[in-house]
């Protein structure tokens, strides 16, 4: 009987906040011709440590990043983060007209002007040409902080709903002219939600596992690997990562 091939794996990175080094250790331990897929969390932009808080450390970031995009091509995944919105947002110069530059600026803050000069001084179009909001991946829903009721619909398949997520990310603004929803954090977190977004959803005070599908999420720092029913939180300041193989999720110290 012929044996069968092994799984391949898709290595997970959670929130990177500019430390490049934490990067280099994950795929360090891969090799990246045999993964099956590499996804990031977002968060790329504004570090959490002192250490990675300059220009130095973002372009280092940056740089991985899109030599990733150029080995791996359509193996390779990023989800926007709430820290990168600013700058996935100011991408293009006057991209946005005035009220949607101003309804992002008003709830956001200013990007770090430093951080935009970085990358707009860098050719990272096949960086955002990646960038999704939500994505399947053997059995979970992947999203930078996760998913409720507000934004899934159990009328709509899991791909149907994977596809409108994805869609809102060109809809800046709502009928209203404010941001939309999706880009909204909960009241936990100093917004204006009964419950945050998927860029924003509060692992400790917001999530559930409502909509039915375990997740994947980074988003809510804590001192390790955390789990809540079939679902997993991965930000763990840099101290790990995720392996997905054969629909089982492993954490992986570093």
């Amino acid at each position: 009987m012929k044996s069968m091939a092994p799984t391949r794996e898709t290595v997970i990175i959670p929130d990177v906040h500019q430390n490049h080094r934490f990067v280099d250790k994950v795929l360090e331990r891969h090799d990246l011709g045999s993964l099956h897929r590499l996804i990031f969390l977002g968060d790329f932009f504004d570090s959490k440590e002192p250490f990675f808080a300059h220009r130095e450390a973002l372009e280092a970031t940056l740089q991985r990043i899109l030599k990733l995009v150029c080995e791996l091509g359509d193996r390779m995944l990023i989800l926007l983060g709430n820290h990168d919105v600013l700058y996935y947002f100011n991408r293009e110069e006057g991209a946005l007209d005035a009220v949607a530059r101003n309804a992002l600026h008003s709830y956001y803050g200013l990007p770090n002007r430093e951080s935009l000069a970085v990358a707009a001084s860098m050719e990272l179009a096949p960086m955002w040409e990646r960038v999704q909001l939500a994505h399947l991946e053997q059995g979970y829903l992947l999203t930078h902080a996760g998913v409720t009721s507000e934004f899934w619909s159990k009328r709509r398949s899991f791909e149907q709903n994977v596809a409108h997520l994805n869609h809102s990310m060109t809809g800046l603004l709502d009928a209203q002219g404010q941001l939309a929803p999706v880009f909204r954090a909960g009241f936990s977190r100093g917004g204006d939600a009964l419950r945050g977004g998927p860029l924003w959803l509060d692992w400790n005070q917001e999530f559930t596992e409502e909509i039915g599908i375990p997740q994947i999420v980074g988003h809510t720092v804590g001192s390790g690997f955390r789990q809540q029913g079939r679902s997993y939180c991965l930000d763990a300041r840099q101290q790990g990562y995720g392996v997905l193989q054969a629909g089982q999720l492993s954490w992986v110290a570093v």
